[in-house]
């Protein structure tokens, strides 16, 4: 194997990584570790998908815009609607008092909120809509100036509009400006590789710059909160770039035994993210109901208890991910 071959093969090993550690860090958000860490996290580690997205970005001019679109339905848009519904009918089943039809509306209109059970689902179209128009600028706009504008126009756009429009639209409008800051680093990772070298001294320089993420108020993509808007765009560079270091470091040392082992399960998660992102809450919702019964007061165990919740719900989604990937069913996850 030649060296840009080598070099290729490792980039997308740590991505994998990369987007693991951001699911695992979803899960634990989602499972509620604290109110700390769910502020830490709503800082960066949704919009690191975008980033990671617009890195791995190539331009296919020889392919059809209708062909990319398709394509674009097939990856984000069947999985939303295949969980999506699947989520719906559980929901029915367990709340058999509710109105039935608000979730269904958030499901098919509003999805930034109130989504039946899987609330994490907005980001697929908030992607498909960030991807597919992302493509259409770079087809249609040769300038790079006047590209750069209308990004720049229509991310703060998305950050200031005042009420939210379909789809989680506004957060695939700032996601256009989180795409295009990772398609730059990709075009300029030579020029700026020491960002991301992968080494000790550089990480832990990034998780003292990530105390930046306590000087801003709440933000979260989901619901178009960000509050100091030039702070939540240095705070998700900061906070991505961190652990895209951390990949690198996991990957470098995958030699190590426990790190090994570590780094195969990431890699795993983050290749097969849909399906983690999809149905996470669904199993966090069924272990802590479990949890629950046995009304835990001592807060010591309560917090062990939703370490247990972690590695449960890790284990059960890899199984139900291991099902998916070698049955039909491997169709609504974007898999051929």
């Amino acid at each position: 194997m030649n060296e840009d071959a080598t070099i290729k093969k490792l980039r997308v090993e740590y991505i994998d990584i990369l987007k693991g550690i951001g699911i695992i860090l979803m899960i634990m958000g989602h499972i509620g570790f604290s109110g700390i860490f769910d502020f830490y996290i709503h800082a960066f580690n949704m919009p690191l998908f975008f980033f990671v997205s617009g890195y791995l970005y190539k331009t296919k001019l020889e392919k059809k815009y209708k062909d990319i679109v398709l394509g674009k339905a097939k990856s984000l848009l069947i999985p939303y609607l295949f969980f999506g519904i699947l989520h719906y009918f559980v929901y029915i089943i367990i709340n058999k008092e509710s109105n039935f039809l608000d979730p269904l509306y958030h499901l098919f209109f509003m999805n930034n909120e109130e989504l039946p059970i899987a609330g994490a689902l907005w980001f697929l179209t908030a992607m498909f809509f960030t991807t597919l128009i992302y493509d259409l600028l770079k087809r249609k706009i040769k300038n790079k100036y006047i590209f750069l504008a209308i990004i720049i126009i229509i991310a703060i756009t998305g950050c200031l509009l005042p009420f939210q429009l379909p789809y989680s639209i506004n957060a695939g409008m700032v996601g256009i400006g989180i795409f295009f800051l990772g398609n730059c680093l990709a075009e300029n990772k030579d020029k700026l590789k020491i960002l991301i070298t992968g080494k000790w001294w550089l990480i832990i320089i990034y998780l003292i710059l990530n105390g930046l993420i306590f000087v801003n108020g709440y933000t979260n993509m989901r619901t178009g909160e960000y509050s100091i808007v030039p702070l939540f765009w240095i705070n998700l560079l900061i906070g991505t770039l961190t652990y895209w270091n951390v990949s690198i470091w996991i990957q470098n040392n995958s030699k190590i035994y426990l790190i090994n082992k570590l780094s195969t399960l990431l890699k795993y998660i983050g290749r097969n993210s849909i399906v983690f992102l999809a149905l996470n809450q669904l199993v966090i919702m069924i272990i802590s109901t479990i949890i629950n019964l046995f009304q835990i007061d001592n807060m010591i165990i309560f917090a062990l208890m939703k370490i247990i919740n972690l590695i449960i719900t890790t284990v059960i989604l890899c199984l139900n991910c291991n099902v998916m990937l070698n049955t039909k069913l491997k169709k609504v996850i974007g898999k051929s």
